[in-house]
């Protein structure tokens, strides 16, 4: 492990593996896809890899394969659509595990089973990050989890492993090293590179990370202007972009007093009302991890986990808390 300074602030990129496809007796290899690959990229928009379980992972499936490579490499895998409403629900206890583990969590905002978790100071959350790695073990054995740990988020992503479990940590100082031998093409799949802007560097002679990072400053900022220095101190793993804590939410507290009191049939619509009244509340990027109602007499008073994002579950939520 590197050495850091004590007020060192650590990403980690996080990606479960089968998390979307929970395991069944009857079903042996499965696979979801979605529309994934960027419009203008080697044979335009299309399905590529979601999420696969452990036996099509250890066939060759990995996140991102291109849909028709899939019935070459594992020929016999069930292959589905990722379907976000049905997901939902599998997500809330892989981000409840994270959110033990990290203060910040940033779920993917795609829908895709990662997540970025964020340290605010101090050495590297060795103990954090093993604590997690037996966590998911016992709470999802069904799931293999990645994680990247590094400087930034872009430096996490590169150095977390591409298929299959397990951890791998990026040194300070050796972030433009890790990414030298990283193609051009793996910022547009990061979102961070335009397809047509790619295929001007290609033209100059640049393929990986490190070709662009090694020119002078003045070289590139001559050559491609000041989109060019950003994408230049991206490839020597420099990225400002901060993780946003996104999860878990802000507590809101909404409240409202009936004097001559509330017939016990009537408390489904009040939860409902209640519940409305609170996600009105919520950013768009947040979601609920607990919704509480509590009345005036203890046996009321009762707690209903929440899957995430649940501004359109809350009421229904409200209706089986108050049930």
């Amino acid at each position: 492990m590197p050495a850091e300074s004590p007020g060192a602030r650590w990403v980690g990129s996080v990606r479960f593996h089968g998390l979307l496809l929970p395991p069944t007796a009857a079903r042996g290899p499965a696979v979801l896809l979605q529309e994934e690959r960027p419009a203008g990229a080697a044979g335009g928009r299309g399905l590529a890899v979601w999420d696969s379980d452990r036996i099509a992972a250890s066939r060759g499936v990995h996140p991102g394969q291109p849909a028709e490579a899939v019935r070459a490499v594992c020929p016999e895998a069930w292959v589905g659509r990722f379907d976000r409403a049905a997901a939902s629900p599998l997500f809330a206890p892989a981000w409840d595990l994270l959110a033990a583990a990290a203060p910040v969590v940033e779920p993917d905002p795609d829908g895709r089973p990662e997540a970025c978790v964020a340290w605010r100071g101090g050495p590297a959350p060795r103990r954090e990050v093993i604590a997690l790695q037996e966590a998911v073990a016992r709470a999802l054995p069904h799931v293999d989890m990645a994680l990247g740990l590094g400087r930034n988020r872009l430096v996490a992503r590169a150095a977390r492993p591409s298929a299959g479990p397990g951890c791998a940590w990026a040194a300070p100082g050796a972030e433009a090293r890790l990414l030298a031998s990283l193609s051009l093409e793996w910022l547009v799949q990061e979102g961070l590179l335009v397809p047509a802007r790619l295929a001007a560097l290609r033209n100059l002679g640049l393929s990986r990370c490190g070709d662009l990072a090694s020119l002078p400053e003045g070289v590139v900022a001559g050559r491609l202007g000041p989109e060019g220095l950003r994408l230049r101190a991206l490839c020597r793993g420099e990225d400002a972009c901060p993780v946003e804590p996104v999860y878990p939410p802000r507590e809101l507290r909404v409240r409202r007093a009936w004097p001559d009191g509330l017939p016990a049939g009537d408390w489904a619509a009040a939860a409902a009302e209640l519940a409305s009244r609170a996600a009105a509340g919520l950013a768009p990027a947040e979601g609920v991890r607990r919704l509480r109602l509590r009345g005036d007499f203890p046996e009321m008073a009762r707690a209903w986990p929440a899957p995430r994002r649940a501004a359109g579950v809350l009421a229904r939520a409200a209706a089986a808390l108050a049930a």
